[in-house]
C-alpha cells in the first residue's frame, strides 16, 4: 500500500467524525442558546454539516462505490438481460 493511501484513510475518518461533532455542537447551541431566526439558522447549518459528515464517512467506508467494480456504467431496467 502506498504511504499516501495509508495516511489518507485515518484523515478521512477523522474529517467525517469531526464534521458530525461540529454539526451536533451547532444543533445543541441552536436549540439551547439561540432563539428565533438565528437559532433556526444555526440548527439548519448543524443538520447540513452533520449530513456532510455522514456522507464523508460513507465514502470513506466504500459504501458509495460500485459493488462490482464498474465505474461510470449505470444500471438501466432495459438492460436486465445483459447482466
Amino acid at each position: 500500500m502506498v504511504e499516501r493511501t495509508k495516511r489518507h484513510r485515518p484523515t478521512a475518518w477523522s474529517a467525517g467524525y469531526g464534521l458530525i461533532a461540529v454539526g451536533i455542537i451547532l444543533n445543541t447551541i441552536g436549540i439551547a442558546v439561540l432563539d428565533g431566526f438565528a437559532g433556526g439558522l444555526v440548527v439548519g447549518a448543524g443538520v447540513a454539516i452533520t449530513l456532510l459528515g455522514v456522507v464523508r464517512l460513507a465514502a470513506t467506508a466504500g459504501w458509495l462505490r460500485s459493488r462490482n467494480g464498474e465505474r461510470g456504467d449505470w444500471w438501466l431496467p432495459s438492460r436486465d438481460d445483459e447482466r
